[in-house]
């Protein structure tokens, strides 16, 4: 089954010092740093919040500042 809410698909792969990112809308994965100032970069390559759905790993606590900080902005 699809579900046709969304337009954009994002896959956020963690580890304790990057993150890769995949998006529907780009052909590679991208990769930014698992901080601050990495997550403010991702933020800024993200398609419209309404009709975009982020599958985040769960990775020990290495995912609570990008889950954080998607959160602050209502994705």
């Amino acid at each position: 089954m699809t579900d046709n809410r969304y337009k954009f698909h994002v896959g956020i792969d963690v580890s304790k010092s990057k993150l890769d990112v995949a998006m529907s809308h780009h052909a590679s994965v991208t990769t930014f740093l698992n901080s601050p100032e990495g997550i403010s970069e991702l933020l800024k390559q993200l398609p419209a919040k309404k009709q975009t759905v982020i599958v985040l790993e769960a990775t020990g606590g290495y995912e609570s500042t990008v889950a954080d900080f998607l959160r602050k902005k209502k994705f």
